[in-house]
């Protein structure tokens, strides 16, 4: 089976099993609408789980896609001395799988110890001018926060467990886990939504559960196969310090967009009461595409392509690069439309229930409008950043990731007052807009320039003909009103939908993504 295909069969793998995760997902932030609506008990839920995911992307995601993978694979790649190989790739992981755990655990101590100060300071820091803080709700963020910043030490162990299974071409149970997770939250959050008269502790004590068996579940199949993941007191090999050079950028390049996303939530919980949640909400509609095809293929992508530079293929990185854009293009050009068109229907079906009325579906909705167009750059981005790290330029990603961020941020402050006072939410998901199209461009733009890669002229037909066959299913939905339609004529839509832009794309041939099937 050439590389290639097995690229398409791994994402194929990795997107089944991630759809399956976005169910749990939904159902898991169907129950968080359902108990804490667009209050300031959700705006709270929604800034304490995410200050430890931005840790995580920094902890695991960024290690795993900028050094650990690349390194590993950069190992494995060749058959000669295969033993010797292994137990190199071995004591490495090894290795790393320490640096990471005392790594979590002085970050863990430390912000646990000192969030009652920096936490207040950081959020009366984030209040636009003309809003008034509000040291109450402060407060009420320290206790959820503390609680939930444990989930870094599991979900950051889970990620060195995740890319050593990835470089083996195991896909599946890595993409099975976050399930694990959903499932965790959905059971704690539910039954112990009573627990002290507060639906958050139930919540966080599924957020704890859950990260432990996502990196409990990885680590027990690696002991299966033989590799078997411990601490071990060598840490600071060669390997580990290229790893270490090439993490602090990368990390560095995260901190720039997770901190930027931080500071996004902080400005907008500060607006008005359900602002965050509202663009959580927004944020999470997009993610019903983003985190199935985007995740897939940007994950299943970057072994590939650290393959092909190790080997100077330079053609097969050009193929398989553009390969992964088309694919994306196929699926986030019809999705952006579709969440503009069928948005309060969807939000209505999917969330609209308990504490979540029509104020909230309105905030939501009016977000997503803006939230829907930065659906390409997005997905595009994801993509092209694994351009970045298979090469090892990671600085790279750093200029660029900065360049956005000072946009995006200097945007949240300022576009707000563009908007009603009842709309400000907007201006931040406007400044998401602006800075995902000035991302994508920068990078496609240093791709170019660095690495010779050419845009090909059958990707142009290719993106001219999905563009077609989407509008091809817009007359579906007219006349366009915000009325909201009843599940079933929804789901005939969609379907309808999804049939017209299928079969056009057949008729107008859009040829890159059946050529690459037919590969063998």
């Amino acid at each position: 089976m050439s590389e290639l295909k097995q690229f398409f069969r791994n994402s194929q793998v990795m997107a089944a099993m991630t759809a399956l995760s976005r169910v749990f997902g939904l159902v898991r932030d169907q129950l968080t609408n359902f108990l804490l609506g667009t209050t300031r008990l959700a705006d709270i839920w929604v800034i304490a789980f995410m200050l430890p995911n931005l840790f995580r992307r920094l902890m695991a995601e960024g290690v795993m896609s900028s050094a650990f993978v690349p390194l590993l694979s950069e190992i494995t790649a060749t058959d000669e001395d295969a033993p010797d190989r292994e137990a190199e790739a071995l004591a490495f992981a090894r290795a790393m799988f320490s640096l990471i755990l005392l790594a979590a655990t002085l970050l863990i101590t430390g912000i646990v110890l000192t969030l009652p100060w920096i936490l207040p300071f950081l959020m009366k820091w984030m209040t636009p001018s003309g809003r008034e803080n509000d040291p109450e709700f402060y407060a009420r963020l320290i206790l959820p926060t503390r609680l939930l910043f444990p989930y870094i030490l599991f979900i950051s162990l889970a990620a060195i467990c995740q890319g050593v299974l990835n470089v083996k071409n195991r896909f599946a149970l890595p993409s099975f886990t976050p399930i694990v997770l959903n499932i965790c939250i959905i059971g704690f959050g539910f039954g112990l939504r009573h627990w002290h008269g507060n639906p958050l502790w139930g919540l966080c004590v599924g957020v704890l559960v859950g990260g432990f068996f996502q990196f409990f579940l990885q680590w027990l199949q690696l002991h299966r196969i033989g590799f078997r993941l411990a601490p071990t007191l060598r840490i600071m090999g060669p390997r580990t310090r290229e790893a270490i050079r090439l993490w602090f950028p990368t990390t560095f390049s995260a901190g720039i967009v997770q901190i930027n996303a931080l500071i996004s939530t902080a400005v907008a919980a500060n607006l008005f009461e359900g602002a965050s949640m509202a663009l959580f909400n927004s944020t999470r509609m997009m993610e019903l595409v983003l985190g199935v095809f985007a995740a897939a293929i940007s994950t299943s992508i970057l072994p590939l392509l650290s393959r092909q530079r190790g080997r100077d293929d330079r053609s097969g990185l050009n193929n398989s690069l553009w390969a992964g854009l088309t694919v994306m293009s196929l699926v986030t050009i019809p999705a952006a439309v579709g969440l503009i068109l069928a948005g309060p229907s969807m939000i209505s079906l999917l969330f609209q229930r308990g504490a979540f009325n029509d104020h909230s579906l309105n905030l939501t909705y009016t977000a997503l409008l803006f939230h829907a167009m930065a659906l390409i750059p997005i997905a595009w981005y994801r993509i092209l950043s694994q351009t970045f790290y298979a090469h090892k330029q990671v600085l790279v990603s750093v200029a660029i990731a900065g360049v956005a961020a000072v946009v995006n941020i200097y945007c949240c402050f300022r576009l707000p007052t563009l908007f009603d006072r009842d709309l400000a939410h907007c201006g931040i998901a406007l400044a998401t807009l602006i800075s995902s199209w000035l991302l994508m461009g920068i990078a496609l733009w240093q791709i170019y320039r660095r690495y010779q890669v050419r845009w090909p002229r059958v990707f142009t037909w290719d993106l001219v003909r999905i563009t077609l066959a989407t509008a091809a299913f817009v007359p579906l939905w007219l006349p366009f009103g915000i009325e909201l339609l009843s599940p079933f004529a929804l789901i005939l839509k969609i379907i309808s939908s999804i049939l017209v832009y299928i079969i056009l794309i057949y008729v107008l041939q859009v040829s890159a993504l059946p050529r690459i099937l037919r590969k063998k």
